[in-house]
């Protein structure tokens, strides 16, 4: 995507898509925006760029670009909003994997010290929470955007009710999951990817 972006482009525009969303990723996605609105064949491009999470996958790291803010603590993740906010970024996007129960208490302070802060920078919160729990706990710090579905359990009354409330917007997930594993299988195998 990086080093030949119109690739995509034109998928988007056959496709009829005219704007698009990269809700996270390498800081060089924000250099797409701009590139982007003076191309007469690309879609509009928002772009997140690093998302702050209190886990930080080693595979994903390379070693000259970081894709994660580490939430080691409430300051680490206002400080992670203040450069995202400098970058110009389109959202604030929090990877909020369900943590053991003995850190939630620690971990959700940590997220809504970030939900605080992007308020303050005036930047979009979105969040990344498949846990009914988690899920709950975006939006009461401020989440704009839950951009997966919640999987672990049935939604409930309570969690329509944030939503409604807050005039969340709530991102089926209908395709990423089968993306991941066909691009698991062409790394196993060598092979490039099996056809959608």
């Amino acid at each position: 995507l990086r080093t030949m972006p119109e690739r995509s482009y034109r998928a988007y525009l056959c496709s009829g898509v005219t704007a698009v969303f990269d809700v996270g990723g390498f800081p060089w996605t924000w250099g797409l925006r701009e590139a982007a609105e003076t191309n007469p064949l690309a879609p509009h491009i928002a772009a997140a760029g690093p998302l702050v999470s209190h886990i930080n996958p080693p595979q994903l790291a390379l070693p000259a670009e970081q894709e994660f803010i580490l939430l080691a603590d409430e300051e680490a993740g206002r400080s992670g909003v203040r450069y995202l906010a400098s970058n110009r970024t389109d959202a604030v996007k929090v990877w909020f994997i369900a943590p053991p129960e003995a850190e939630r208490a620690a971990i959700d302070a940590r997220v809504a010290a970030v939900g605080d802060e992007a308020r303050l920078q005036g930047v979009p919160l979105i969040v990344h929470a498949t846990s009914l729990r988690e899920a709950k706990v975006a939006v009461r710090v401020g989440a704009r955007v839950l951009v997966h579905s919640v999987e672990d359990e049935p939604v409930d009354d309570e969690f329509v009710a944030l939503l409604k409330d807050n005039d969340v917007i709530y991102i089926p997930t209908l395709a990423v999951a089968s993306g991941y594993v066909r691009m698991y299988d062409a790394a196993v195998s060598g092979l490039p990817p099996s056809p959608v």
